[in-house]
């Protein structure tokens, strides 16, 4: 997706990929899963909303495992970094994972890098440089759930190579953090495209 395209959200929140400093992709993770890194600005444009849940939807899995808090390989405490991916590392400042579970009131905005990972391999049939469809999925302390459509590109440039990929879509390369969201509850409050 181009940067600075925005995403309208029926009453409530924008957001706008913005790809300052890192390009919205899809990656090999060192554990053999799936890593998404984006660059989001989020906008309120209601009285107030609370953003309880979010995720990323993917068609053999989702990301729902927003990194914490992190160490930069030298273990300093104030950066968030993608282990195995050292061009993935941001000042804690940049990144968004921590923040955006919070209390939005009119014209908040909240701009930065969200980091995630998923236990679950990138299918073998997927190659770099392909362009691949996901849905962001907030989800408020009312249980509405806001979605926007994203067109993610693939990079499998930093695959390891002693990773055994199952390539059958939804099968866990490891057993790190295999499960996936299934709350129907969600009732949709409008879809992005």
């Amino acid at each position: 997706m181009d940067a600075g395209v925005v995403r309208e959200l029926p009453r409530g929140l924008r957001i706008t990929e913005t790809g300052m400093y890192v390009p919205t992709q899809l990656f090999d993770t060192a554990a053999g899963g799936t890593g998404f890194a984006g660059e989001f600005t989020i906008v309120c444009d209601v009285s107030h909303i609370v953003v309880q849940s979010f995720r990323l939807e993917l068609d053999w899995a989702d990301i729902e495992d927003w990194l914490d808090t992190g160490v930069d390989r030298n273990g300093a405490p104030d950066s968030y970094g993608v282990p195995g991916r050292g061009d993935l590392t941001f000042h804690k400042r940049l990144v968004i994972n921590d923040r955006l579970k919070r209390r939005f009131r009119y014209s908040d905005q909240l701009r930065g890098i969200l980091l995630g990972t998923s236990g679950i391999a990138i299918p073998e049939q997927i190659t770099s440089g392909q362009i691949v469809s996901g849905q962001f999925v907030l989800v408020t302390s009312l249980g509405d759930r806001f979605t926007s459509k994203l067109a993610i590109r693939v990079d499998r440039t930093y695959r390891s190579a002693g990773v055994r990929h199952s390539g059958m879509s939804g099968e866990p390369a490891s057993t790190m953090n295999t499960s996936i969201a299934t709350d129907d509850s969600d009732k949709d409050k409008g879809t992005v495209h």
